[in-house]
Order: structure tokens, then sequence, then C-alpha cells
């Protein structure tokens, strides 16, 4: 999971790198968003797997947004430590890459960045 995350770090920073330099600011900021929402997905699966329901889940709504920014802040804070500095590696490691696999590879990617979405969409189809 680490190798994706690490991707996805690379491929966003290479799109934004002249805005951003070698920082990535943005590209942490799109794994973080990214690992943010899986996390959410996990947790209401497993609300939803214990019988809860949308009238329980908007009782705990400011307890759930807070959880969130707190996790939020707490994975930007590692994604930079973890982050910072490593374009250059991880250009070496993935900018030989051939033609096909790259837009195989960003064409999962970004369905990777779109699922944690309709994960939180369904969510809002509950009764």
């Amino acid at each position: 999971m680490s190798a994706f995350f690490a991707y996805l770090y690379y491929r966003v920073c290479k799109v934004f790198f002249k805005w951003d330099g070698i920082d990535g600011n943005r590209a942490i900021w799109a794994v973080t968003t990214i690992q943010t929402l899986i996390i959410c997905d996990f947790a209401l699966v497993i609300f939803i797997f214990f019988g809860g329901s949308r009238a329980a889940l908007f009782s705990y709504s400011k307890m759930i947004a807070v959880s969130v920014v707190v996790v939020s802040i707490i994975l930007m804070i590692v994604n930079g430590r973890k982050y910072d500095g490593r374009y250059d590696e991880l250009d070496s490691r993935w900018k030989d890459e051939p033609e096909n696999k790259k837009i195989f590879n960003g064409f999962l990617l970004i369905l990777s960045m779109m699922l944690p979405w309709v994960g939180l969409f369904l969510i809002s189809r509950l009764k």
C-alpha cells in the first residue's frame, strides 16, 4: 500500500512540479485526502455492519467532523515528513516507466482516487 501512495505522490507532484517544486504540497494534500477518505469509508462500513442508520450518523455529526479533521491533520504531518524531499528518489524509480504502463497506471490511479468518493456517496443514500 505504501508503494501506491508513493506513486500517487510522485504522479501528482510531477503534474504540479512547475508550481510546487520539489516540495510537492499538492501531492501531499492529495495523498492525505485519499487516505482520509479510505479511513472514513472503512469506518462507515463497520458502522453500517453493526446496524447503524443515517439518523444515528447525523446525531454524531459534529464529533465525526472533528475526528476527520484531526485524522487529516495527523496524516498531513506524517505524509509531509515521509515524502519531504523524496521527489528525486521517486523520479529515478519511475522516470523510465514505459509509456503504455504509465498510461495504464495513470488510469488505475484516477480510478482509485475516485473510488473512495463512491463509498461516501453510497452512505448518503442510506435510509
